[in-house]
């Protein structure tokens, strides 16, 4: 059975989601984010979804 991340709020308390504020697509896609402890599996899939819809966003400016 996969393991399922048990506590999701840290992602928001610890500040995951800020560490894009205030930046262009291709500085947020070049952006090394470290997971917030306690919620690595969290934080890497609100990674991998935002580096996935700046990629699809990237290439709809084309």
């Amino acid at each position: 059975m996969p393991k399922v991340a048990s506590r999701p709020w840290r992602v928001v308390e610890g500040g995951l989601y800020d560490a894009w504020n205030g930046l262009t697509v291709d500085e947020a896609l070049g952006k090394d984010v470290d997971a917030v402890s306690g919620a690595t599996y969290t934080s890497n899939g609100v990674k991998n979804s935002l580096i996935a819809r700046l990629k699809a966003y990237q290439k709809q400016l084309k």
